[in-house]
């Protein structure tokens, strides 16, 4: 996360399958999640789906990876879950916060409904505890 922080980790389907498998696995064994985890969270979840959110077609991660979609919708529940509401009352306002997180994720999900045509992808129907 450091180096993709510092740009020295440009993104790429690889790397987004990877990040979004890590994240998921980090966050649903995690009990509980400090200040720290999830500003360390809700920036990658951010990147992710600001990436995700400017590509189109094959190039989206979905289309390379059956469990992409599900991996990033089950790391935002938890971050948007009811045991982070004080984490995110109490994050400095250069975060984009709970409500900026949700605002990517529509914008991705509207680039995935205007691919799935072309790319032919499987509606996505998936439910998390918090969304």
């Amino acid at each position: 996360m450091e180096a993709l922080e510092r740009n020295e980790t440009e993104l790429s389907t690889i790397i987004e399958k990877k990040l979004a498998h890590q994240l998921r696995d980090v966050t649903e064994a995690t009990t509980r999640l400090y200040g720290n985890d999830l500003q360390i969270a809700e920036r990658l979840l951010s990147r992710l789906l600001t990436f995700e959110s400017l590509q189109s077609g094959f190039g989206l991660t979905a289309t390379q990876d059956a469990h992409f979609n599900e991996n990033v919708l089950r790391g935002c529940s938890v971050l948007l879950g009811p045991g982070s509401a004080a984490l995110w009352r109490g994050q400095s306002s250069g975060q984009t916060g709970a409500a900026g997180l949700a605002d990517l994720l529509e914008q991705y999900a509207r680039i995935l409904a205007q691919n799935m045509k072309q790319t032919y992808l499987n509606p996505v129907a998936l439910v998390a505890p918090n969304i």
